[in-house]
């Protein structure tokens, strides 16, 4: 992702972007579902992600949603955007992380992990992932040039 899609360009070069952390978080969904089931995720990821962006104020989290190949190409689309929707509304409705820190991607079938020829490997595919980019006002003690 390019830099500056991250905030507005008013604030360029008055934000650094300190370090990416992306995180493990991967939440799988069932076929042509994007409901968020807390069965389906891994708590402790959540709850990580969250205290860094409660630790770092400016950061911003950028959130992708993904699916397997079966179905139209068009309807992925829209369902990987729901999937990724799914996890920002538990990171905006239960941790209180607001909306404007969040940037929601859909890749649809694009970018697979696993191979889309197997059960598994579809199943695998069906995922949000998150990332953190950690930023601070450019004033804040330190020696990198602004963005």
């Amino acid at each position: 992702m390019k830099i500056k899609a991250l905030f507005p360009s008013c604030l360029m070069g008055v934000v650094l972007l300190v370090s990416v952390d992306v995180y493990p978080l991967t939440v799988h969904f069932d076929f042509a579902k994007a409901d968020l089931q807390v069965t389906n995720i891994s708590e402790a990821k959540f709850d990580q992600i969250a205290r860094e962006m409660k630790d770092y104020p400016y950061a911003k989290l950028e959130i992708d949603g993904y699916t397997d190949i079966i179905g139209p190409q068009r309807v992925n689309q829209k369902l990987s955007e729901a999937r990724a929707r799914a996890v920002r509304k538990r990171f905006v409705e239960y941790y209180g992380i607001s909306p404007s820190r969040i940037i929601v991607r859909a890749f649809g079938e694009m970018r697979p992990e696993a191979n889309n020829g197997t059960t598994e490997g579809r199943a695998w595919n069906r995922r949000a992932e998150a990332q953190v980019y950690r930023l601070q006002p450019a004033d804040v003690g330190t020696d990198r040039p602004a963005l």
